[in-house]
């Protein structure tokens, strides 16, 4: 009897420690995605420096289009992202108006 009683109490603990888990590796996510995207940054201004200043210009070059590929691909995404999480209204602070302001009369 005493189980039954414990019971919701265990599954909500369990269920808080993934939520946790989630929302770590969500964090974990977010401060990753400025660190790639600095990191193709860099990759691409290595490639124009290879590409100026060596004898290795294919090489500059091909640094310079992934550079460009990874930055474009990535702000895509990103953007993406929020667009949806703005549409939908998750992760925001808007809160849609009450249902009678869009009554026709």
């Amino acid at each position: 009897m005493a189980g039954l009683v414990t019971f919701p109490a265990v599954a909500l603990a369990q269920l808080d420690g993934i939520g946790n888990l989630v929302s770590r590796l969500g964090a974990i996510i977010r401060n990753l995605i400025p660190v790639l995207l600095g990191l193709a940054v860099v990759v691409f201004f290595w490639g124009i420096i290879q590409y100026l200043f060596t004898d290795a210009k294919e090489k500059g070059s091909k640094l310079m289009f992934w550079g460009v590929i990874a930055i474009f691909v990535m702000v895509s995404i990103w953007g993406l992202i929020r667009f949806i999480r703005g549409e939908l209204f998750v992760g925001t602070d808007f809160t849609p108006p009450p249902v009678e302001e869009f009554s026709p009369l």
